[in-house]
């Protein structure tokens, strides 16, 4: 029987064993920024954007927790300088390989770990994220390769933990479990990683054998439900089977014109009567030329009217770590 996915945005909060909730109130708020506030039954939170610490008083010895906390790059050495300012003495950096730790503790004993994901050589420039240079035409393979060989994860232009959100919104309206998913440019596999952990059956595909070892080591082995394959997708993938779904958050717009026809074509074969595809791409709204290519929205139904009929289509941004979310689409399609 269909069922609606669960789908969980966050976690909300973490509650803290404190001997002195006053004191740890002055402490999470005057070094390190959190927002306290007082919920209708007494209960203390220290808001971090949408992740709140509750303190619990105890009266009994308790186990001291581990709380791991990150910022950017190029943010970390004025964070070691404004700790010390605040009175706080940190050990660090320790390098941890893929990212930079400052360890610390607060007035109970808790260990705080502030990390930045970058290696030792990188902390040593000067870093700030820049405007995406996303390699267009499907005839550079070698740069998608060159660019997943060269560029962190977690400084790529499109990088989010989050599942997409318009993708979440329409999944409960267009994609009804138990369902199987194709993610088409799935990169470093964080995207079909939270869909197989929903209870899609996902394959993730991509041109750059990087991207693909990376999300492989990644999450490829933690969930039945998930693979990823080498795959350039104006290129036949009949040989990966069929789907219910497929997913594309930045792939389609990446391609050539003379190309994008196959692309529609082979997305085709995959998808059953009746399957979905979920496609979203810069708006011709996003100013500049940097980037993929841009297109409005009677674009994006043109391209695809051959095979499929538009099921809804909105404007919509692209999240990920630039400063200004660049403006995009996203059209739901149904094949024919």
């Amino acid at each position: 029987m269909p069922r609606k996915p669960l789908i969980l945005h966050s976690v909300y909060g973490l509650y803290v064993p404190v001997k002195d909730k006053l004191k740890s109130t002055e402490f999470y708020r005057d070094v390190l920024g959190f927002v306290p506030q007082k919920g209708p039954d007494g209960q203390v939170k220290l808001a971090l954007n949408r992740f709140y610490l509750m303190l619990d008083d105890v009266n009994e010895p308790f186990t001291p927790i581990k709380i791991v906390l990150e910022v950017a790059p190029f943010q970390f050495k004025d964070i070691l300088e404004a700790l010390k300012d605040r009175g706080c003495e940190a050990e660090g950096p320790i390098d941890m390989g893929n990212r930079q730790v400052l360890r610390f503790s607060d007035p109970d004993s808790h260990i705080l770990e502030i990390s930045a994901f970058c290696t030792k050589v990188e902390l040593e420039h000067s870093y700030s994220p820049v405007e995406a240079v996303r390699p267009k035409g499907r005839h550079s393979p070698n740069k998608w390769e060159k660019f997943y060989a060269q560029t962190p994860v977690c400084r790529m232009p499109w990088y989010s933990e989050a599942l997409d959100e318009e993708l979440e919104f329409y999944l409960h309206r267009f994609a009804p479990l138990p369902g199987s998913m194709l993610e088409l440019g799935c990169g470093a596999g964080i995207q079909a990683a939270r869909l197989a952990a929903i209870g899609y059956e996902v394959v993730g595909v991509d041109i750059a054998p990087d991207a693909i070892r990376y999300a492989r080591d990644t999450f490829g082995s933690l969930n039945p439900r998930l693979e990823f394959e080498v795959q350039d997708v104006v290129e036949d993938f009949q040989h990966l089977g069929k789907f219910d779904y497929a997913f594309d958050r930045g792939c389609f717009h990446t391609l050539d014109p003379g190309v994008r026809p196959r692309y529609v074509e082979n997305v085709a074969k995959v998808l059953g009567t009746g399957g979905v595809l979920f496609l979203k791409t810069f708006s011709k709204k996003e100013p500049g030329e940097w980037g993929p290519f841009r297109f409005d929205g009677d674009e994006m139904k043109e391209y695809f009217a051959s095979g499929f009929s538009v099921l809804d289509q909105r404007e919509t941004y692209f999240d990920g770590i630039l400063r200004q979310k660049p403006k995009g689409i996203i059209t739901v399609f149904k094949k024919k």
